[in-house]
């Protein structure tokens, strides 16, 4: 069998599939976003939607586990080159050690626990590893983690998912899943726990053990160069600097390196008839930092509209549906506008028209971002289609008649900027319609 990378898969099936307890603490701070919705006889909610830990956690090295694991190390890999990083498998505060070795092509995940004193393997029956580099998954302080693969051979392809808990201080499988699909044919047949299933009672496994409730900010995948490398212990900063920070820090802070702004998106919503009720969800590619009203991020807001635009939900009366975000994309200038400061309103008026937004939204997408732009000397904009539809995509039941999504990125400039100029087609409006503007300032 041909054995590859199972990054994004495994992903995916981690939002749906697991045996795991979800009780942990996970790590939250307060929103930043000053924005206040549209809405009528509102107010913003009191809990903020969780963001990425920042780098003021303790020095790890301090907590004694760790000083184990350090002489661990210096004790059985004074020769060898190895990447290691601190992760939090179960609910304490007591954290595991993940290592892998250099020397193999696709290193494996070795994980370590600290128990009475001393420092133990995780490894158990079948288990000597947990997966390759990249396709190891864990939910912080939450008591699961899991790690799948796609394998191939001249027949079929097979993708497989391990979901484990710790039950006192080892690793326990709580359940495998496995599809396998023929070459030939979409034929796939569907296992749990190695027991064949019809597709139907694997979806309903599926949702039943939904992660419903856990803070996806919280999922961490153990990726071999994000962790921190070591050449031999004889080097002791080198030792003392890679068993100092918890290794989510570190995870987090690339992974924000890679991440540009969703700011202000709002999802307006336009039925045919009165007292419609709607699902609207999305599904982003990075983490939210703002959500009015909150909402659950697997089954989106459920709310009731009217035809004038309103909308309702739990009592509360909005004009529109706000969320923000840091989306993993990057969004793209071959083509737009350089308009000077001094023009943008008159651009915006114009151009938002053309993008189809009538003359409720405009004034609000402007009230927003003109205090932004009119006092730079050039704004260089952007009107953004796939590089911002593809990584936050919207789900809507029942699905609208005419979608209208328009995202503007753009960043300041002292002087004009030669740009090819964008082409934009104006929709039409017919049925049930949604409407979504949002945008991005890049510095």
């Amino acid at each position: 069998m041909k054995k590859s990378k199972y990054l994004t898969c495994a992903m995916s099936l981690a939002l749906l599939i697991t045996g795991c307890s979800l009780y942990g603490n996970n790590i939250s701070e307060e929103g930043t976003s000053s924005v206040t919705v549209q809405g009528k006889d509102s107010e913003k909610p009191s809990e903020e939607t969780a963001q990425p830990p920042k780098e003021t956690a303790p020095k790890a090295i301090d907590s004694p586990e760790v000083k184990a694991y350090k002489d661990f190390l210096t004790e059985n890999y004074n020769d060898e080159e190895i990447s290691v990083a601190l992760v939090h498998l179960d609910e304490d505060d007591v954290y595991e050690l993940a290592l892998m070795h250099e020397k193999e092509t696709d290193p494996n995940i070795y994980l370590y626990g600290y128990q009475e004193g001393e420092v133990v393997s995780l490894e158990i029956e079948g288990f000597p590893f947990y997966g390759d580099s990249g396709d190891f998954f864990y939910l912080d302080k939450a008591n699961c983690f899991f790690y799948g693969y796609f394998s191939s051979n001249d027949e079929e392809t097979v993708t497989t998912e391990f979901v484990f808990s710790m039950n006192e201080g080892k690793p326990a499988l709580d359940h495998t899943l496995c599809t396998k699909t023929k070459y030939d044919s979409d034929e796939t047949t569907y296992y749990i726990d190695d027991k064949e299933v019809t597709k139907q009672e694997f979806d309903d496994f599926n949702d039943e053990h939904s992660l419903s409730e856990f803070d996806p900010v919280s999922v961490t995948c153990v990726i071999d160069e994000y962790c921190a490398k070591l050449s031999g212990m004889g080097d002791a900063d080198e030792l003392e600097e890679a068993l100092s920070r918890d290794y989510r820090v570190v995870y987090f802070s690339r992974e924000t390196e890679i991440m540009e702004p969703a700011l202000k998106p709002a999802i307006y919503l336009y039925p045919e008839q009165d007292n419609t009720s709607i699902n609207v969800n999305l599904d982003i590619d990075g983490y939210y930092t703002e959500l009015i009203p909150e909402f659950n991020t697997n089954n989106g807001w459920s709310v009731t509209a009217n035809r004038n635009g309103d909308i309702r939900l739990d009592g509360t009366t909005y004009d529109y549906l706000f969320w923000e975000a840091m989306l993993k994309t990057e969004y793209t200038f071959d083509e737009g506008f350089c308009i000077k400061g001094e023009d943008t309103r008159e651009f915006l008026e114009s151009t938002l028209t053309t993008c189809g937004l009538n003359t409720k939204e405009k004034e609000q997408f402007i009230e927003y971002w003109l205090p932004k732009m009119e006092n730079n000397a050039y704004n260089v904009i952007s009107f953004q289609k796939v590089a911002y539809t593809d990584h936050a995509r919207l789900k809507v039941n029942p699905a609208p008649d005419t979608t209208i999504r328009v995202f503007m990125a753009f960043y300041a400039s002292d002087e004009y900027v030669d740009i090819k100029k964008q082409t934009i087609i104006t929709p039409t409006r017919s049925g049930f319609t949604l409407v979504e503007w949002g945008g991005s300032e890049i510095k």
